[in-house]
């Protein structure tokens, strides 16, 4: 749906009438028009769920469409246009069996094409939720990690240009944490947002988990706001 600067609806599309779909993240592109990921979930290969990134012009109608998937099902989370024209991609696996999900990282050209795919983690069911190209042409990528079964921690992971790990750090690993958005600010930090959600024994609830951190993911300050 595209509005006015006074949230007044000026247009809306739909995509996916006939399968089961969700977007979403959605971002204008460097021509004016938009780019939107999700899931598209395909009856004919037994209700797999396939990653979807849609093109569309400045008016919404759509220019092309890709289903992406690297072994398996893949739910998509994020997408921003990069610097080359093209698009990265944060999303999950979906966990089958006793295979967990792991964060899944695909780089496209600017048709849509898949470069590269990376996944990351494997050791519990990881979620990426949000990512961002860095200044230096890496990626900063935050979602969850898991330590138990009652237990999530924000995982923050920065990677190279080809989705190769620099370094990660972890907050929360005590209780139910997801972090939901990342983005690099001016002083060359991070600014993270999530949900930060106690052990139900301690009575407590979930509240919003502000995150400031340095260049290399150490955390400065937090705040938390319930």
């Amino acid at each position: 749906m595209k509005t006015d600067a006074s949230g007044n609806k000026i247009w809306e599309r739909v995509f996916g009438r006939v399968l089961d779909s969700w977007g979403n993240s959605a971002e204008q592109t460097m021509d004016g028009g938009y780019i939107i990921v999700g899931t598209i979930k395909a009856y004919s290969e037994g209700g797999k769920n396939t990653l979807w990134l849609i093109k569309t012009d400045a008016n919404g109608n759509e220019v092309w469409d890709r289903t992406l998937a690297k072994d398996g099902e893949i739910i998509g989370y994020s997408v921003q246009q990069t610097k080359d024209g093209g698009y990265i991609i944060a999303g999950t696996t979906v966990p089958i069996g006793s295979i967990p999900g792991e964060i899944c990282l695909i780089k496209t050209d600017s048709d849509g094409n898949e470069i590269w795919a990376k996944t990351l983690g494997g050791s519990g069911d990881d979620v990426g939720r949000s990512v961002q190209q860095t200044s230096d042409g890496g990626y900063i990528i935050i979602g969850s990690k898991p330590y138990s079964a009652v237990s999530h921690g924000i995982w923050l992971i920065k990677t190279d240009a080809f989705g190769n790990i620099v370094w990660d750090k972890v907050f929360g690993v005590s209780g139910w944490n997801e972090g939901k958005s990342v983005q690099q600010t001016s002083d060359g930090g991070y600014i993270i947002t999530g949900s930060i959600y106690p052990f139900e024994a301690s009575g407590e609830s979930s509240a919003v988990w502000l995150i400031k951190t340095d260049g290399n993911g150490n955390k400065i300050w937090d705040r938390i706001f319930s």
